[in-house]
């Protein structure tokens, strides 16, 4: 895998559990056309992703008294943290599955929350420049973790953590994937990602 430099921003969005599209609602999505971007302008940038448990168990096979084969296929338990500075709260509580309380205006975590399907993008740059995007195609994220702490001489900041269960992708058995942008190549543009990553999105250029 290529050098990878600096991260620039994560992509997420809500996908309806049975047809695996994205949700193009502002209310039961993330937007009006599904995706929300997690960057400088919406959140103050991200600041730290990692994608683990991308090697399946490896299974060792004997016999005649010696080690034949290896049994390895697949994925192991793929999960990924992404940290934000400022992650807006509608965000993070929709990904989490927490309701909207129609009085208060305030969000709740029961026993019936559950968290919706999601999709996770994420993109960084290479040696030369040109973007790379590593893709979690489907999963769910878990609710954030609350910590606070008293300001001293300085404002004690707390930036949010969140991470996101892998599961494979129905339509393709998809789980993880990998692009690197090349206007001469398969992946020509962003568009070529957010087509393949998130099912039904459409380029705001057509």
């Amino acid at each position: 895998m290529s050098r990878k430099i600096g991260f620039e921003k994560a992509v997420v969005a809500i996908i309806d559990e049975d047809t695996e599209q994205i949700v193009k609602d502002a209310d039961k999505g993330l937007s009006a056309d599904g995706l929300f971007t997690i960057d400088a302008k919406s959140s103050l940038g991200v600041l730290t992703a990692a994608i683990t448990g991308l090697a399946p168990t490896a299974t060792k096979v004997y016999g005649s008294d010696q080690n034949v084969d290896v049994i390895q296929q697949g994925s192991g338990n793929v999960s990924a943290t992404l940290g934000a500075n400022d992650i807006p709260a509608d965000i993070l509580y929709k990904l989490a599955g927490m309701k909207k309380d129609a009085t208060s205006g305030g969000y709740y975590q029961d026993t019936a929350t559950k968290p919706p399907k999601a999709t996770l993008l994420l993109m960084s740059h290479n040696s030369k420049g040109m973007p790379i995007y590593f893709a979690l195609y489907k999963g769910t994220f878990g609710p954030e973790e609350v910590t606070l702490n008293t300001n001293t001489e300085t404002p004690q900041l707390q930036t949010d953590s969140i991470t996101f269960s892998a599961l494979n992708r129905f339509l393709d058995k998809r789980i993880f994937g990998s692009f690197t942008v090349d206007p001469s190549g398969a992946t020509k543009d962003e568009d070529t990602v957010l087509k393949d990553v998130f099912q039904g999105y459409a380029s705001s250029e057509q």
